[in-house]
């Protein structure tokens, strides 16, 4: 039996010292997806905060996270690095990482050089894929 998302992550969901919080919604078709909704920034401030939660999920079994970025102002290029390193981490767990709805700020700084290697793009509907490519592709 899995262990529950508020033991893996504690009180994430009213942390207010780090600028960041989260709520969690587990799949209803499955048992190793969770929507992770992030308010707030993911900055070199708490990235590795950010990212030590994800992990967490990861290695407690929920392999595919889908990232609803609605309600996150800002990601600054530390904060994709903690994208990449979940990323990196499901990929060992063959897992999938999913990153939609995407602010306009927040999307410009997921399309900088040097990520595109990264993430699949899709700019129309402010979403990502993380499955490192050679190139940047759109998603369907």
């Amino acid at each position: 039996m899995k262990t529950e998302i508020s033991e893996i992550t504690g009180n994430f969901s009213k942390d207010q010292n780090r600028d960041i919080r989260c709520s969690f919604v587990l799949a209803e078709d499955s048992k190793d997806t969770i929507t992770v909704n992030p308010v707030g920034s993911i900055d070199s401030y708490n990235n590795e905060y950010f990212q030590g939660k994800m992990v967490n999920l990861l290695d407690n079994g929920y392999i595919n996270l889908v990232f609803n970025l609605s309600s996150t102002k800002y990601v600054s290029a530390v904060g994709i690095g903690a994208f990449v390193h979940v990323f990196e981490k499901a990929k060992k767990h063959a897992g999938r990482v999913i990153i939609k709805n995407m602010q306009k700020q927040v999307l410009e700084v997921f399309q900088l050089p040097g990520f595109s290697e990264y993430f699949s793009i899709d700019a129309d509907n402010g979403s990502a894929v993380l499955e490192k490519s050679s190139k940047n592709q759109v998603v369907d």
